[in-house]
This record gives structure tokens, C-alpha cells and sequence, in this order.
């Protein structure tokens, strides 16, 4: 039985990041480091993944691509001379808006939503749900920068924010 044309770029017309660059897919990676590519050469690929996962359901040989992109983001970390604009260190700081929230949802906001009160107070209002919707008071931002970027978290850090959000589901 033959593979239906273009069946081996399955992954590249699934991605939301496509750029009409092969050159930034799983599969040219795979390549790059099969001749021999460092992964900081190969570091502009590997950091322009968005972890979506669109490429790994369209897989035909159904393999873990988000897991081995963060592997290989961990990789390119211990060998990393040089860091992009928006790679995370110590200092992320989350945004916090507050302690304990008596709601039975949290809207974790981010950024650019939590910082503007207007939009935030209209979004809160078209997803009232119940009447107990709230503004999460940690929205773990630095956690999902960091996860992206494969570094490694400090559980005292991730404990701190689940805590805030399991009082919201004790609500």
C-alpha cells in the first residue's frame, strides 16, 4: 500500500504557526539533527513552536511532538549562549490582583486583559455565569512562560498558585 502524496507534511499543513518555511517544522528538525545540527542551531525552530498540538493530531505515525519539543526546549537551554527577547528569568513576576476570592469560577485574565479594568469588567460581566465569576488573584502567567520556554519550575511556586485556585472550587 503507498502513502497518499504529501502524507509525510501532514504535521506542516496542520500547524497554526505555518509560514510557508519547512525550515521551522518537526520534521526539518528531525533532519537538522539527524546531519549533525546543534540545537541552538536549530534554536529558532525549536523556540517558534506554540505547543498547540495541532501537529501531533495530525500525525500519521502518531508521535509525541509537543512533549519532544519540550524536550527539545530543555535541551537547547543547557547549551543556550544567547536568549530571545521573550525568554523568561528569575524576575517574571505573575500578576497578582489580590488575596482569596470567595467565587465559584476565576477567570484567569492575563496581562493584557487584567491591566485594563474596562475590558476586564466587561468580559467578567458577559461570562457572569452564576453571579460568582472573579478575577483569579494570581494569573500564572509566569508558570505558562516558563513551561513554554521547557524550564524547569519551582514547586513552591506552582503550589502557590494551585492554593489560589482551589479556593475558588471550595467556594
Amino acid at each position: 500500500m503507498r502513502a497518499a502524496a504529501g502524507a509525510g507534511y501532514a504535521c506542516f499543513h496542520a500547524c497554526v504557526h505555518r509560514t510557508n518555511t519547512m525550515s521551522l517544522t518537526r520534521k526539518a528538525r528531525a533532519k537538522a539533527l539527524q546531519g549533525g545540527a546543534t540545537y541552538e542551531e536549530i534554536g529558532l525552530s525549536i523556540d517558534s513552536c506554540l505547543l498547540c498540538g495541532a501537529c501531533e493530531a495530525a500525525c500519521p505515525e502518531n508521535i509525541g511532538l509537543a512533549d519532544l519539543n519540550i524536550y527539545q526546549r530543555q535541551e537547547l537551554n543547557r547549551s543556550r549562549t544567547s536568549y530571545p527577547d521573550w525568554y523568561p528569568d528569575e524576575q517574571v513576576v505573575t500578576n497578582i490582583h489580590g488575596r482569596g476570592v470567595n467565587a465559584a469560577t476565576l477567570f484567569l485574565a492575563g496581562a493584557s486583559i487584567a491591566d485594563n479594568q474596562e475590558v476586564c469588567s466587561a468580559i467578567l460581566k458577559q461570562i457572569k455565569g452564576n453571579g460568582r465569576t472573579a478575577l483569579a488573584p494570581d494569573d500564572g502567567q509566569d508558570i505558562a512562560r516558563f513551561m513554554e520556554a521547557g524550564l524547569p519550575l519551582k514547586t513552591e511556586r506552582v503550589d502557590r498558585f494551585l492554593s489560589s485556585l482551589r479556593q475558588a472550587a471550595h467556594s
